[in-house]
């Protein structure tokens, strides 16, 4: 016993001993690139936030337009219908008019959605302007994972993705602050600030060198927009860089959807990605949070009320997507993978447990019949919060590293396109099945069916995934094409593995 907990100290405790030898620094480059991501991403998270304080103000007449249950579900099922529509055509578009053009002109979407579904007269001008915000954020989950995978340096690539998924959260939480002291119409208004700053930043952002060298073979172009991306003392190393870039540009693989699955390594990386696309949305909790007004108990404490729960849970989100931007890039990602994945496994199922064993039965989800003298209340808030923590350290960040890691550049946007249309078909199921499920068998069955996902996350990446962290784009390709020969456990990477206990 003595000699686990010493090595488990030792490993918790070597990354902090790196960290400060390396002098590692966790500033973002000085580049106007990160900064138009992180604004989007805020953009999605108040999306994202929107339904949760705005539609309850429909539904009782607030807002600017009466709607029914049915016309909100109409507003829902047309936002994922946009999620759907818009990823195929922005995967080729990126390919042809270049990252940052496909992203600037998407811009213009929510710039004029957002005061649509502030001052709209009709419930058809709300349900398309919604709709139009649903193909953006299509857009916008299709490009940007291959852009900011494309402007980052390999040490820092895993920063990015993680910010971006911190931004996204930060965007909900705002959304739901503002909420409560603002109006409707207040609320879409300065919703639609970010969207106009980040249109405004995408003009003076550089195109992705590797677009530049793969499209258009204009290497000096790639260096003056590597330049932008890079600090000034680091210039000397651009012309490696730019060779390095060259060389994984002109692979031997060819463009288009047919060439994902022509080749082993093509297939194998397809089926990671999407495995984990489907494993991640069904491992979430957000059809959770959507009906947390009749899926959670009343009260988690007799003297703590749902509502104040509920933000201490959002709170406790955006600060473990902070924190994660601190540890992405000091362990291995399969190792913050798999302890994530095992801790989301055993929040699941203890939530399932709970909710089938309370004293009502099966759980209806009509029902506040709670028997809080058991003391066991907080027991479903408890193993949310530990889920939210897994998720935000581990699942949500690496998954999105690998988005813009595991593809070669000849397919990224078909395969980014792909992952994109696979998420949101699998959270349109979710959320639609959630309630049905509820209602049919009881709430248990839908945490058991997130713990099995959960746990299927964990195998996948024990047995498929790949050691992406710190490497370049083309060594990620090497490991990929040796993978089914050896085991990549990334043991030559000197970051730390994360003991699953």
């Amino acid at each position: 016993m003595v000699p686990l907990m010493e090595k488990l100290t030792c490993d918790l405790l070597d990354p902090l001993k790196k960290l400060k030898k390396k002098n590692v620094s966790f500033s973002l480059p000085a580049d106007v690139g990160a900064a138009t991501v992180l604004a989007q991403s805020v953009t999605l998270g108040m999306i994202a936030g929107w339904p949760t304080v705005s539609v309850p103000l429909l539904l009782a007449g607030h807002g600017p337009v009466s709607t029914t249950p049915d016309q909100v579900s109409w507003l829902t099922t047309l936002h994922f219908l946009g999620n759907l529509l818009s990823p195929v055509p922005a995967g080729y578009l990126m390919d042809h008019w270049g990252r940052r053009t496909t992203l600037t002109v998407a811009s213009i979407l929510p710039v004029v959605a957002w005061p649509v579904v502030a001052l709209c007269d009709t419930t058809t001008q709300l349900v398309v302007a919604w709709f139009v915000v649903g193909m953006w954020s299509g857009v916008v989950y299709t490009v940007v994972p291959v852009y900011l995978g494309e402007i980052a340096k390999p040490q820092q690539r895993g920063l990015l993705g993680t910010l971006f998924s911190a931004a996204r959260r930060l965007g909900a939480a705002t959304e739901f602050v503002l909420g409560q002291v603002l109006t409707y119409r207040q609320l879409a208004l300065i919703s639609a600030l970010p969207a106009i700053l980040s249109a405004l930043l995408l003009l003076r952002a550089p195109e992705s060198p590797y677009y530049l060298l793969r499209r258009r073979r204009d290497r000096q172009a790639a260096g003056e927009a590597l330049k932008q991306l890079r600090p000034m003392h680091e210039s000397h190393d651009l012309e490696r860089e730019l060779d390095d870039i060259e060389r994984f540009v002109n692979e031997r693989t060819k463009g288009g959807y047919r060439s994902l699955i022509a080749t082993g390594t093509g297939r194998r990386a397809l089926f990671v990605m999407e495995a984990l696309a489907i494993l991640q949305r069904l491992s979430d909790t957000g059809a959770v949070m959507g009906y947390i007004a009749a899926s959670l108990p009343p009260r988690p404490l007799p003297f703590l009320e749902k509502q104040h729960a509920v933000m201490g849970l959002e709170a406790a989100k955006l600060f473990t997507g902070l924190i994660s931007t601190l540890v992405i890039d000091l362990f291995t990602r399969k190792s913050l993978m798999l302890t994530a994945s095992l801790a989301c496994t055993a929040a699941m199922f203890w939530s399932g447990t709970w909710y089938l064993l309370v004293p009502t039965g099966t759980y209806n989800l009509h029902s506040t019949n709670y028997d809080l003298r058991t003391g066991t209340a907080w027991m479903p808030y408890g193993c949310l919060a530990l889920h939210q923590a897994g998720y935000s350290l581990g699942l949500s960040p690496v998954f999105w590293s690998l988005r813009s890691e595991l593809f070669p550049m000849a397919v990224k946007a078909q395969s980014s396109a792909i992952t994109t249309t696979t998420l949101a078909l699998v959270a349109c199921v979710v959320n639609r099945m959630f309630f049905i499920i509820a209602q049919e068998f009881g709430i248990y069955l839908n945490y058991y069916i997130f713990c099995i996902s959960c746990l299927l996350n964990a195998l996948v990446t024990v047995f498929f995934v790949v050691e992406t962290g710190g490497k370049t784009l083309s060594q990620i390709q090497d490991d990929l094409d040796e993978a089914p020969s050896k085991d990549n456990d990334a043991s030559a990477d000197t970051r730390t593995q994360i003991p699953a206990v």
